[in-house]
């Protein structure tokens, strides 16, 4: 990534812009962009010694990219510039360029194939809990990029495989260190068809439905309350501390006023014995495993996304 405008303006509204208006900072992205774009261009010139030709990416209107690819012996340098958002090369070798985001592998199985391989990478432990496997995580940073990155980290683990940079620009990410404005149903829906595969919508969390799902491989998105104070009790519980009696006085202690800041995680499992589900965060490798009590994150749930192939 050679240019970003979330850190751009997060970057220079920590310096001496701090003062300045917005609109100062916007033009001032607009003429770094032009600058980068130009000189990346000369420079895939120079080294591919021919023009470069322009592909395009995907079939959602929200998720069909253009780039222009500049081909070097049996590679190919691909040039993504997304105007007010920012500018990327990708690196790829010339037998992997397809018109889709969904993995070639993934493209060639049926939709039971497709099915099966995810049941099979669901794991069961003596202690009742089942829990998926393999779905990575893609670390958010700084970015307001929770619901981003969790769609991402939901979506490559049925196949697709985009960045959360294209993701970001997709749901119209601009200028802004906030999703306020962005058009993130719009891309949940888009990334669903160009994963081959269904998305419903709920509203909170509903232990029983989710169930059907997770037994059957496909991670869930939850848009959630969120409190570091329950956090912490959550990640506790991912080392083996037993959470708090749902039925007791801890209830008074969720999340669940909508002056509390919003986030998302991605659902994995579930221990029906106990009531709890398993979920993960997009904050790095130690946010695998966390969890909660079914009936707290009901409570504290306003969205919930299920992903079907």
């Amino acid at each position: 990534m050679y240019l970003d405008s979330e850190s751009f303006i997060r970057q220079n509204s920590k310096k001496s812009l701090s003062q300045e208006s917005s609109v100062t900072i916007k033009n001032l992205f607009k003429k770094k962009y032009r600058e980068i774009e130009e000189s990346l261009k000369k420079e895939l010139y120079k080294h591919a010694k021919k023009s470069p030709k322009e592909s395009f990416v995907g079939k959602t209107k929200y998720l069909r990219n253009h780039y222009l690819d500049y081909k070097m012996d049996k590679l190919t340098v691909r040039l993504a510039a997304e105007a007010d958002n920012g500018i990327s090369l990708i690196i790829m070798r010339n037998k992997d360029l397809t018109e889709s985001y969904l993995d070639p592998k993934i493209s060639e199985l049926s939709t039971r194939e497709r099915r099966q391989l995810l049941e099979e990478k669901i794991s069961l432990t003596s202690n009742g809990d089942l829990n998926i496997t393999d779905v990575p995580i893609f670390q958010q940073g700084q970015r307001p990029y929770c619901a981003v990155n969790t769609l991402g980290m939901a979506t490559y683990h049925i196949g697709l495989r985009m960045s959360t940079d294209a993701l970001a620009a997709g749901a119209r990410f601009r200028y802004s260190n906030s999703a306020k404005g962005s058009k993130m149903l719009d891309l949940y829906r888009a990334a669903a068809e160009e994963s081959g595969a269904t998305l419903q919508r709920g509203r909170s969390f509903d232990f029983n439905r989710a169930q059907k799902y997770l037994e059957k491989g496909y991670p869930i998105i939850v848009w959630r309350r969120f409190s570091y104070q329950r956090d912490k009790i959550h990640t506790a519980a991912a080392k083996g501390i037993k959470l708090p009696d749902p039925l007791s006085e801890d209830q008074s202690k969720w999340p669940t006023s909508q002056n509390d800041p919003g986030h998302a995680s991605v659902i994995t499992g579930f221990n029906k014995k106990s009531g709890e589900v398993i979920f993960m965060e997009s904050w790095g490798v130690n946010s695998r495993g966390k969890r909660m009590s079914a009936k707290e994150l009901e409570a504290t749930s306003y969205a919930t996304f299920y992903l079907k192939i």
